[in-house]
């Protein structure tokens, strides 16, 4: 387990390094979508009812 943790750093490393300054900005953006869509769903899976009621609510979740 403490191999496969080890190698999964390492090739993430050297992903992150190899991308080209054009594509950060793009993958980034992604990323943060992904958080976004994650901490929503993580909301309503604790049972939060976590659910945008006004346009304020929906433009910053």
């Amino acid at each position: 387990m403490l191999t496969v943790l080890g190698l999964s750093g390492i090739v993430g490393y050297h992903t992150v390094w190899g991308v080209t300054p054009a594509l950060h900005s793009p993958l980034m953006s992604v990323t943060n979508a992904i958080s976004g869509i994650t901490a929503v769903g993580g909301l309503l899976l604790m049972n939060g009812g976590y659910y945008p009621t006004n346009s304020v609510e929906v433009k910053y979740v």
